[in-house]
């Protein structure tokens, strides 16, 4: 059993790690301890497998542009940003999981209800900066592309959310449905 944290509390470790299951299970987060929790983690399948640069894909499961998405996640490592792969799964009707892991395959993740998605979304992002405390740049695949536009629309950049002076941002010009909207937009605007 996976533990869970209600959004509509104010709870202040939101985001789940593997550290953060193991040691209220087990009172020590070793390495090796951590490690074998991870692989019983992968052997559940209550998560989607780590995702890989080269298998991002939009929500409507078209690739991402592969010079473009490696360009933009080297630029982000040089800045020094935290680069998270973020990915939905529907556990039911009531609720889904926002994974998100980094390029040392650093799970984080959070429970979300599906009857309030976006808002749940936001909420998640906005703890997330503020936990992390540094610059994120968030690279989604799958249906998460699609809620993350959909804020990003409403925020009117792709700066996603900010906490002080760090940022959370989603580079959406890896996906060519993104650049198909902006091309019929801008040829709509003409």
């Amino acid at each position: 059993m996976i533990p869970q944290h209600n959004l509509k509390k104010n709870s202040q470790n939101l985001f789940w790690t593997t550290h953060s299951l193991f040691e209220p299970l087990y009172g020590s987060t070793a390495d090796t301890n951590t490690r074998a929790t991870e692989r019983e983690i992968e052997k559940s399948g209550i998560f989607p497998g780590y995702l890989k640069e080269a298998q991002v894909t939009d929500y409507l499961g078209r690739l991402a542009k592969k010079l473009v998405l490696f360009s933009v996640v080297n630029k982000q490592k040089v800045k020094r940003h935290l680069v998270l792969f973020a990915q939905l799964k529907k556990i039911d009707n009531k609720q889904s999981i926002l994974l998100l892991h980094d390029g040392r395959l650093r799970r984080r993740w959070a429970f979300l209800e599906n009857d309030s998605l976006i808002d749940d979304l936001k909420k998640c992002l906005q703890i997330l900066v503020a936990q992390e405390q540094r610059n994120i740049t968030l690279i989604p695949s799958g249906e998460v592309v699609k809620w993350l536009c959909e804020i990003s629309k409403d925020a009117g950049s792709s700066i996603l959310e900010s906490f002080d002076e760090f940022k959370l941002d989603a580079p959406f010009e890896i996906y060519q449905s993104f650049i198909d909207d902006i091309s019929r937009s801008t040829l709509y605007s003409l």
